[in-house]
Parts: structure tokens; C-alpha cells; sequence
């Protein structure tokens, strides 16, 4: 028949009971599409990163070490970059580039530099 749409449904079971149909799954903290996309967890992380960071600028003002601080940005900050990277490494340019662009945010924080001037990318 020309001009018909078949919708088939796959029911999966696990020990007899009927698992649901979701949008998303969460797992090792990794929140993942049912097409296997990491957008809407690279969203979230990008919300906590910047959470993260922006209570460490406010907390530990009076730190002009850039030493310290760059600990500090490593163990509060930077290892939610790290935590399951391989698995929702981002593909897309621009999301991508919101990732550099917070850590570049971090490394100008470190090097005690002004968070208002523009990023050159001579380093």
C-alpha cells in the first residue's frame, strides 16, 4: 500500500517486567539521548562548570598564587571536564567551543589576568 506509515514498537523485558520507553538515561553520572547524543549533558556540565567556577572566583578572591589556584580550578573545577570524557566528548563545533571558552575563563582566572578583556590566543 503506497502512501501508508507502519510505526513498529519494540517492547523490551527484563526479568518479565515491561521496560518504559525514556528520553533520556543517566549513567556513571553521563546523561545520554535515545539517539546517543551527549548535547543535553554537555549542556549540564557547562552549567555546573560555570557554577563551580564562579563560586571559587567568589570564595577565594584574596588568592593571588597561581599556583594555588590552578590546584584549587584542577580538583573543584576542571574534573568535571575530565569525569567520563571519552563517552561524551563533544562533536558539534559549537558546543565545543562553550567548553574552550570556560576553560579559557579558568585560565585567566589562574594567571590573575581581567576576566572583562578579550581572549588572545597567543599563549
Amino acid at each position: 500500500i503506497l502512501g501508508s506509515v507502519a510505526i513498529l514498537l519494540f517492547l523490551l523485558y527484563l526479568g518479565g517486567v515491561t521496560l518504559d520507553n525514556v528520553d533520556f538515561q543517566r549513567d556513571l553520572v553521563t546523561l545520554v539521548s535515545k539517539d546517543l547524543s551527549c548535547d543535553q549533558h554537555i549542556k549540564h556540565i557547562l552549567r555546573i562548570f560555570t557554577d563551580r567556577f564562579n563560586l571559587l572566583r567568589r570564595t577565594v578572591y584574596f588568592v593571588n598564587n597561581p599556583h594555588q589556584r590552578r590546584v584549587l580550578n584542577l580538583s573543584l573545577v576542571k574534573s568535571l571536564l575530565e569525569h567520563c570524557s571519552p563517552i561524551w566528548t563533544p562533536h558539534r563545533v559549537g558546543l565545543l567551543d562553550k567548553l574552550e571558552a570556560a576553560q579559557k575563563k579558568c585560565i585567566k582566572w589562574i594567571f590573575c589576568e581581567n576576566l572583562t578583556n578579550s581572549w588572545s590566543d597567543e599563549l
